[in-house]
């Protein structure tokens, strides 16, 4: 029998092919009479023979199962035979649509190329049992070929859900990889801040770990927290019936508190929200509303002298921290807070850098760990310790991440690169000192937590956590439901801006990210702090009138218009005040002699001081210009540096105080060495040398590109120092343009403001100030009126306090 070996029974093609000496026990047919039948795919026949691909094939009775020997002759029909037939299937697929079909036709043209080119084709035998009849198995041929399609067809999702398997393994690779490299830029920033404290972050990482099941274990502890919180609710309700003997006390202080009202003007107690109107109608339309505050404000409806817990939150804090304006602020404010009668809590962290920590001698231990659930970041433990003074509990938290060298920010190298978690810290504790911490309270004569009806404060960006913790962290699970949140906007340029993976490590549910979220201008996801306050606080206070109309316009956003224009009804602008105290030219201890604006010969000694000091020529007719401030964009120490070509031609000395930008910091060196002769730069920040600055010189410039509110200005004209400034913010608002024509002269104003923060337009406006100075002595000393003005706190603090009782009763002011 001529032929070609076309195929072999081999296992794992349809039919496994057993060895000789089981065939006969395997079930397989005998050898005579069997069935044999060709294909070029096995599963493409059925049980009765036929196929759309071919058809049975008689098998001589001596025929092998391990090799098989065909006719060329056969082959060649068989070949013929299958053109027709893939011709038809070929035409079915195609109406059918059938992808996998369509793979299969393929599958077989080449195959038939293949045959044609050889005159060979490869076929599989598969052999039946010779029992079952052909007819019957003929009939339900056609069903059961339909009915195999359909697996052919199952078996194609199979394939495509694997692929979107690997496909959405990918995406995963690629989402990790930016994450990488946006914290690739923060370690570079945190290595060289923290060279020395890196051995006590590997240090503490092991323990972060141990105390990860302590963690899990520490959950229940909370849910067993909030029965506790709502047992302390009839603890405050006991409480009630031993005020109740004090009120008899109490009523006397309400012919005292009556004398408040006649001293504050109606106007001044109405706090201006920045509508848009014009300057000429400020005037008219706060006259306007104070009459309906008079006729029944929030004061009225809550009492004039109810109590309020306040706690007020401050990354720095005066004299324990302080980097500028801010520091002061949390230093005075809360102290004449509590004057007003309000109990106050201040809450800032204890940093210890090994230079200044004996600030800290005073404090005592409270002996209070409280644990925080920061997220990622762990477990973290913070310890409170706290001082009385001034009517004020004054509470510092103690971290790990607060003991290291530098300032509160940073250090030398740069801003740390853990900030953001540092005050996430230094924010969650703020929610947990007035639940925890027992102190004694005067009027009771007890010792007493502030509790959950607290008035909160928070400050800038470093404490603007607080609200999105109040709104998603505590309030769901029924905590300070009663409290509102405040937030004071001292410096909007400082946003707090992170990338978004930083979001885990701040202790918040994943339903407070849309609170956080950011898309800059340039398309950059990232999260903003600041909007986040400004999204969640009940209440926003600036710290000038014009500063709130600036936060809510395009160009004083600092891109968070929609943001800040969405909460206007809600924002009110209220000027600082300074610390009277420490800031009097009648008693202040760091100057060469004292004065008064009735006795102004002590400020000539002064600046006789002052020039001996520096060097230069002791003279009181050569006026001497100051510059106290940050070395930084913002404060514009580079126009003063910039312009000191110009003043080199007029008949003046400048002397400048002040540390920040390195490259400034040595511009300043270098300008002294240039001129000599009339200029001194002090690098650094010393609270002597900037009292004596402020009392010995005739002028002070104040450049700030812009300038919230300013402390320097109003320093400046508490001690009879004339102040140049830019017209920004609240210097516009505090300082009154010299006016030559005023009739009196307590009208004439109490300083110069230019429009344009750029060196002519400071120059033009400091060249008439020193012709004044010059040429007219009488209208230059009417320009010292300003040290009669009222710029202590009592007047803000009235102010805010009205704020905290509209936020109290959901009012707008």
């Amino acid at each position: 029998m001529r032929g070609q070996v076309l195929g072999s029974l081999r296992p794992g093609w349809g039919f496994p092919a057993p060895a000789r000496s089981a065939r006969r026990t395997s079930g397989w047919p005998a050898q005579r009479g069997g069935v044999l039948r060709c294909s070029k795919q096995p599963e493409r026949w059925s049980r009765n023979g036929e196929s759309t691909v071919g058809r049975p094939v008689d098998l001589p009775a001596d025929w092998d199962n391990d090799m098989a020997m065909l006719s060329v002759e056969t082959l060649e029909n068989e070949v013929a035979r299958l053109k027709v037939a893939n011709r038809n299937l070929k035409e079915k697929l195609e109406n059918a649509g059938n992808r996998m079909t369509r793979s299969a036709n393929k599958f077989f043209q080449a195959d038939r190329s293949q045959a044609e080119s050889s005159n060979q084709l490869t076929y599989r035998v598969l052999v039946e049992p010779e029992t079952e009849p052909l007819e019957p198995e003929t009939k339900p041929f056609e069903p059961e070929t339909r009915a195999y399609q359909p697996e052919t067809r199952a078996y194609q999702p199979d394939t495509r859900a694997y692929q979107p398997d690997t496909r959405a393994y990918q995406p995963d690779t690629r989402a990790y990889q930016p994450d990488t490299r946006a914290y690739q830029p923060d370690t570079r920033a945190y290595q060289p801040d923290t060279r020395a404290y890196q051995p006590d972050t590997r240090a503490y990482q092991p323990d972060t770990r141990a105390y990860q099941p302590d963690t899990r274990a520490y959950q229940p502890d909370t849910r067993a927290y909030q029965p506790n919180t709502r047992a302390y609710q009839p603890d405050t309700r006991a409480f009630q019936p031993d005020t109740k003997p004090l009120e008899p006390e109490t009523q006397p202080l309400e012919p005292e508190a009556q004398p408040f009202q006649p001293e504050t003007k109606p106007s001044e107690r109405f706090v201006m929200p920045p509508p848009p109107i014009k300057s000429d109608d400020i005037e008219k339309a706060a006259a306007a509303a104070a009459i309906d505050f008079e006729g029944g404000g929030p004061k009225e409806k809550l009492g004039k002298t109810t109590r309020l817990n306040i706690v007020y939150v401050s990354a720095e804090v005066s004299p324990w921290s302080k980097t500028g304006g801010l520091g002061d602020v949390a230093g005075s404010l809360p102290v004449a807070l509590a004057e007003l009668g309000h109990r106050v809590m201040v809450v800032t962290p204890r940093y210890l850098n090994g230079v200044n920590d004996g600030i800290y001698a005073d404090i005592h231990d409270k002996q209070c760990q409280v644990p925080l659930d920061l997220g990622h970041m762990g477990c973290q433990e913070v310890r409170f310790f706290h001082n009385f003074e001034k009517g004020v509990d004054w509470i510092f938290v103690d971290h790990p991440c607060f003991h290291r060298p530098g300032g509160p920010y940073g250090d030398k190298n740069g801003v740390f690169g853990d900030n953001l978690s540092r005050y996430a810290i230094l924010s969650m504790a703020a929610c947990e000192a007035p639940l925890h911490l027992y102190l004694p309270d005067e009027p009771t004569n007890s010792a007493s937590t502030y509790g959950e009806d607290i008035v909160m404060v928070c400050n800038d960006w470093h404490t603007g956590l607080i609200p999105v913790y109040f709104e998603h962290k505590y309030r769901p699970h029924e905590v300070f439901q009663n409290a509102k949140c405040v937030l004071a906007i001292h410096n909007l340029a400082h946003q707090g801006i992170e990338d978004p993976s930083a979001f885990k490590w701040l202790g918040l549910p994943d339903t407070a990210f849309g609170a956080l979220e950011w898309v800059a201008e340039d398309g950059h996801q990232s999260i903003n702090i600041m909007k986040g306050a400004i999204f969640s606080s009940d209440r926003i206070v600036t710290v000038s009138r014009n500063h709130a109309w600036d936060i809510t316009s395009k160009e004083g956003a600092m891109g968070l218009y929609p943001i800040s224009s969405s909460r206007v009804k809600d924002m009110n602008g209220i000027v600082n005040g300074i610390d009277t105290k420490e800031w009097n030219p009648e008693t202040d201890k760091f100057i060469e002699a004292t004065y008064s604006f009735d006795d102004m010969e002590g400020k000539v000694e002064c600046k006789a001081s002052l020039q001996k000091e520096l060097g230069f020529d002791v003279s009181r007719g050569i006026p001497l210009i100051g510059f106290v401030g940050r070395l930084d964009h913002q404060k514009g120490p580079d126009l003063v540096l910039n312009a000191l070509d110009w003043l080199a031609m007029e008949d003046c000395q400048v002397v400048m105080l002040g540390s920040g930008m390195n490259d400034l910091e040595e511009l300043m060196k270098e300008k002294e060495v240039q001129h000599r002769d009339f200029f001194r730069g002090w690098v650094g920040y010393s609270v002597p040398v900037s009292h004596r600055i402020i009392a010995g010189c005739d002028i002070l410039l104040i450049p700030s590109r812009f300038e919230p509110c300013g402390l320097t200005q109003l320093y400046a004209m508490r001690y009879g120092t004339v102040p140049v400034a830019h017209a920004t913010g609240g210097l516009s608002e505090t300082i009154e343009d010299f006016n030559p024509f005023g009739k009196e002269e307590s009208s004439m104003g109490t300083g110069w403001t230019f429009q344009e923060p750029t060196v002519d337009s400071m120059m033009e406006t400091l060249k008439a100030a020193l012709k004044v100075f010059t040429n007219d002595r009488r209208r230059w000393n009417s320009l010292r009126s300003g040290m009669l003005k009222d710029f202590s706190w009592g007047k803000s603090a009235a102010l805010y306090e009205s704020v905290f009782r509209s936020a109290l009763e959901q009012e707008e002011i």
